[in-house]
């Protein structure tokens, strides 16, 4: 991607910070190589505790490409919820924001801010294996606690392909698509699908009229 759209705008959050293609796949190889660093396997579960934000794309695609299993976690995780996702994963480190390090800390896990992983090697890495588990998503737990439901890293690819070719139309670089809804859900999935394409994603944590209005309004 960071060669087809170089540095065309990729992701932007609502503080408008934006990243580029070109900084997305940096970013990606440096949070990768500090990770292997750490010792972190293939397929080991990697918990993500973030809001919509820029810092959640990097991880995103860091952790997939050193070859763990990304396992995002609801912001809206009470401790206890976030707990048992944990240990039903098997997580073991956290990648998460300074206000939270210490409450990550206090349940036994290592925590890392996304700052702590940024600014070594950017030199790419081999390719992943497909066997290895790749992502791990949890279901609401309406029906009880949360269940875990993991992807293997060439069932990520395969619906990630399916779903880019199940989009009504083929997005353009100059196209730009609003996501509010939680990022470990569907506004992922689309972020991947829309960056593929070198198109921009406008990625909000949350409803605020005061900025969505002005952005409809301007198309």
């Amino acid at each position: 991607m960071a060669q087809r759209h170089g540095d065309r705008p990729a992701v932007t959050d609502g503080e408008g910070q934006s990243l580029s293609h070109a900084q997305l796949c940096e970013h990606a190889h440096q949070m990768a190589h500090a990770l292997l660093q750490r010792g972190l396997q293939p397929g080991q579960a990697v918990g993500v505790w973030l809001p919509n934000s820029l810092d959640a794309v990097r991880c995103a695609y860091g952790i997939r490409m050193m070859g763990a299993a990304e396992t995002p976690m609801s912001g809206s995780l009470t401790r206890e919820e976030f707990d048992w996702c944990a240990s039903l994963a098997q997580v073991k480190h956290v990648i998460t924001t300074p206000e939270r390090q210490a409450l990550v800390r206090s349940m036994g896990l290592q925590a890392w801010q996304v700052a702590d992983l940024l600014g070594g090697s950017s030199q790419a890495l081999p390719g992943v294996p497909a066997w290895h588990a790749g992502r791990i998503l949890f279901t609401s737990g309406t029906t009880g606690k949360p269940k875990g439901v993991i992807y293997t890293h060439g069932e990520r690819w395969a619906g990630e392909q399916m779903l880019q070719d199940a989009l009504p139309f083929v997005p353009q670089p100059s196209d730009r698509l609003l996501l509010m809804t939680p990022f470990v859900h569907g506004a992922s999935l689309l972020t991947f699908a829309w960056c593929h394409f070198g198109a921009r994603v406008l990625l909000h944590d949350g409803v605020d009229m005061n900025q969505v209005g002005p952005l409809l309004q301007s198309g």
